[in-house]
């Protein structure tokens, strides 16, 4: 599939080697083999980790080290259709493995804002996915798709292990991605009967499109509101909710990235 989707860029002008500059606005040989990417945090919301800013466009990208390690770290916009073009145009690189931070929406009265949530299977409520498909008039709604078995079961045990020695709590979830966060609410209701307990909207296209590049990816969801406890993200959270969500994503989410890569 990722070589049909070449083919097109190829078809209508874009050679391969040009497609990394032309998404992401940097060369094949400036990513690195472990990339994080955040819809829209940025490298300075993370604590251990030095950053240079090396493209600065749609789409921003850093050269990072993090506790040591190098990393490029990638903000790449909010929403499925973004995220998806930058884990598309990082198939034509080096990189090998993806961590996807970024925030969810809890759809469990036992999460709460500011815990730490790990999806093991993405549901289809976007519209990107069927651009991943030979025949785009197929549709993939409800569909699941996984992030990488084996680097997650990684991620699942050293993330329960750190969330355990600080005090900080942790779900494995089924998450359901959608294309809109203020036409969702109508639906929670139907999006609920997928058994899902968590919501945000880009990691179904992006474990999608990640497969079809052959990288391994995983996610690390920080729970930004839970809708099932009327704590929105139009309302109703504390200043106590943000300041402990605050923390846990400035120190936490680091030490959980740096144990898997």
């Amino acid at each position: 599939m990722y070589k049909l989707l070449v083919e097109g860029h190829e078809k209508y002008g874009t050679p391969k080697e040009m497609l990394c500059q032309a998404v992401l606005g940097c060369s094949n040989e400036a990513i690195r083999e472990n990339v994080i990417i955040a819809p829209w945090w940025e490298p300075n919301v993370l604590e251990g980790i030095e950053a240079n800013i090396i493209a600065e466009g749609t789409v921003k990208i850093w050269e990072c080290e993090l506790f040591g390690k190098e990393v490029t770290y990638i903000k790449t916009g909010i929403g499925a259709s973004v995220c998806t073009d930058v884990v598309l145009a990082l198939g034509n690189t080096k990189c090998k493995r993806i961590i996807f931070i970024g925030s969810a929406g809890a759809l469990d009265s036992a999460i709460g804002v500011g815990d730490i949530v790990i999806p093991s299977v993405s549901i289809c409520g976007d519209g990107v996915c069927r651009y991943l498909e030979k025949d785009i008039r197929k549709d993939c709604f409800g569909e699941k798709y996984y992030p990488d078995y084996q680097l997650n079961k990684v991620l699942i045990d050293n993330a329960k292990k750190i969330c355990k020695e600080n005090d900080v709590n942790y779900f494995t979830v089924t998450n359901f991605s959608v294309d809109t966060i203020f036409a969702q609410f109508a639906h929670l209701d139907t999006i609920m009967e997928y058994d899902c307990k968590s919501i945000e909207m880009e990691t179904a296209a992006a474990f999608k499109a990640s497969s079809i590049c052959n990288i391994s990816m995983v996610a690390i969801f920080s729970v930004s509101d839970n809708s099932i406890k009327n704590k929105s993200l139009y309302n109703g959270r504390s200043e106590e909710d943000q300041s402990y969500r605050k923390k846990v994503r400035k120190e936490i989410i680091p030490q959980i990235i740096y144990s898997i890569i």
